[in-house]
């Protein structure tokens, strides 16, 4: 059945519309790129045999390279994927791939080997036309090779991270060897360089112009983001700035239209106007088309940034939002909605991402509904979980429960929140973090969790960033699993999950029988099961119902409208 529906063809369109299916080009197809001239497509197909453990981007495959005029394949790779062993030397099959751009047909590839003295090591390969040709090496590394490529000069570079996926570093090929070019922490969003702009802005390869790549970033800082636009020289290592946005304007740089004189298109967004696409040539900025607020609804809101501190002297921060008219000093009930982030470092944790000044982010059932229903929303206070000695999580609950207390406290302290009428809620491992809440701490009333996960012994091989499996930290797994002690949660909670859940960690499982345990406790439940729907709310029908659903529960447990239910409330969505 998998091969009766995934089975396809590639075929060539002409501009006429005339289709011309490639002779024997027919299969389990995915990742199909031609070469830049068109003559070739690399390819991986897909072979069994089939695992239900894994899905379909993990089955055994092999890349081809196939010549598009004749219908031949010209070159494979060795088999990699699910249940495929190195062989005798250590060596694995390519696991991904990239056309050379210009008039050379060279593809290459990353695969996995061992040195002569039994080392793993990652070796980036190449192949030229006319195919069939010997693979020669452009480079090889100790860490795995998570990207690689040629500039549109066809310099070749390629970036490494390592095992925890912490550290990235980024290097340029020359004649003479490998360079440097940037290394440090992912967590670290102070320092990123930025990434390389490509030919289309997004696609195709990293531009480079007379020996320089042009890096684009966010320019994070103690103040909030300033977008930047620098160009690097990959022979000298210097950096140039070419633009900065406004303090107090979000603009970053998309792509660039050309460089004499230096032609860009930003999306330009402040506190009060929507993102906006400008075409930008020096000091002259014009509108390529004006969009209205999708959000009037917002429009008098207010916000603010939050700077406080948990018990342990970690700096927070997090964004409040208060609803139009309020007065100084008036408490209302609260949303607290959350998601945890792990960190190695403390500098790093204490890194705020200040982004008052940006135009409201909405993204399917969003909190911010409820600003517009006259309740606060703490929307993203930091969660860090530090673990600058010991092991990822073991530190996680109490963690938790110290950095969420402390910004309810703050929030208490300046007289914006009622702490009587406080609710916790969060997606995905916010979800699993709102449950977790309710039963370590009492700061609050209720709690609504989305797609979470709440019986850990189920994703048994690591979750977030934990690498320990339910075998080596038993202990862990089971304590910090709401479902381990439901019988402790004392106040109404709402589950929302969608029905078609696909991601491994999260499956409907989770939510259904974490319910279950809740009623046979006798706990106030409700369980909202969206059809056909995936981690993420996408349908129309399924995002005004989670957003309602969470209004409406809100309403009724710390709003006015406030009442003692019956346990065990079960709402299937039509």
């Amino acid at each position: 059945m998998f091969e009766h529906y995934f089975t396809v063809e590639v075929g060539r369109v002409d501009l006429d519309g005339t289709v011309r299916r490639v002779r024997g080009l027919r299969g389990l197809l995915q990742n199909v790129t031609p070469s830049p001239d068109g003559a070739f497509v690399v390819l991986t197909r897909i072979e069994p045999p089939y695992s239900r453990l894994v899905p379909a981007r993990r089955f055994p495959s092999v890349v081809e390279i196939w010549d598009l005029e004749r219908g031949e394949r010209r070159h494979a790779s060795r088999a990699s994927g699910y249940g495929i062993e190195s062989d005798d030397e250590g060596r694995a099959g390519a696991r991904r791939f990239a056309w050379k751009s210009g008039r050379e047909t060279t593809l290459g590839w990353i695969e996995r080997d061992r040195d002569d003295g039994g080392t793993t090591i990652h070796r980036w390969m190449a192949i030229s036309g006319p195919f069939p040709s010997t693979p020669f090496e452009i480079a090889r590394s100790d860490a795995d090779i998570a990207s690689f490529g040629w500039t549109q000069a066809g310099t070749p570079y390629f970036t490494t991270e390592s095992e925890d996926g912490l550290t990235t570093q980024l290097q340029v090929v020359f004649a003479e060897g490998m360079r440097e070019v940037w290394a440090g922490s992912t967590a670290n969003r102070y320092d990123s360089p930025g990434r390389a702009l490509r030919q289309d802005g997004s696609v195709g390869p990293v531009l480079e112009v007379d020996g320089r790549i042009f890096l684009a970033g966010d320019g994070l800082g103690p103040g909030g983001p300033q977008p930047f636009l620098d160009t690097f020289d990959v022979r000298t290592g210097t950096t140039q700035r070419l633009f900065s946005a406004e303090p107090g304007v979000y603009e970053v740089v998309l792509g660039i239209l050309g460089t004499d004189p230096l032609t860009i298109i930003t999306s330009r967004e402040t506190e009060t106007e929507p993102p906006n696409l400008y075409a930008v040539r020096g000091t002259s900025r014009s509108a390529l088309r004006r969009l209205a607020s999708p959000y009037p609804e917002l429009a008098k809101v207010t916000r603010r940034v939050l700077n406080y501190k948990r018990a342990d002297g970690v700096a927070l921060s997090g964004t409040l939002y208060l609803p139009a008219g309020h007065r100084a000093g008036e408490r209302l009930p609260t949303l607290v909605w959350i998601y945890p982030y792990e960190f190695s470092d403390r500098e790093q944790a204490e890194q705020l991402d200040v982004r008052s000044f940006r135009f409201h982010k909405v993204k399917g059932p969003s909190p911010l509904a409820a600003v517009v229903e006259d309740y606060a929303v703490l929307l993203n206070p930091t969660v860090p979980i530090l673990h600058e000695e010991g092991s990822m999580n073991d530190d996680y609950l109490p963690q938790l429960v110290a950095s969420v207390e402390a910004a309810v406290d703050h929030l208490v302290a300046i007289g914006v929140t009622d702490p009587a009428r406080v609710a916790v809620a969060g997606r995905s491992y916010g979800a699993f973090s709102s449950a977790n809440l309710l039963i370590h701490s009492r700061r609050f009333a209720t709690a609504i969790a989305m797609s979470g996960a709440y019986n850990r012994t189920l994703t048994p091989f690591g979750f977030q960033h934990e690498k320990r499996s339910f075998w080596d930290a038993t202990d862990l797994y089971t304590s910090i699993s709401p479902f381990f002690r439901a019988n402790q949660i004392e106040v109404p909670i709402l589950l929302v999950h969608g029905g078609a859940d696909e991601n491994g960690g999260t499956p409907p499982l989770q939510a259904r029988r974490f319910f279950h345990a809740l009623v046979g406790e006798g706990a106030r439940a409700r369980y909202v099961e969206l059809p056909y729907e995936g981690h993420h709310y996408w349908a129309r029908e399924n995002v005004l119902l989670a957003a309602a659903e969470m209004l409406d529960w809100l309403d009724r447990t710390i709003g006015s409208d406030a009442v003692k239910a019956p346990a065990g409330e079960i709402a299937n969505a039509p």
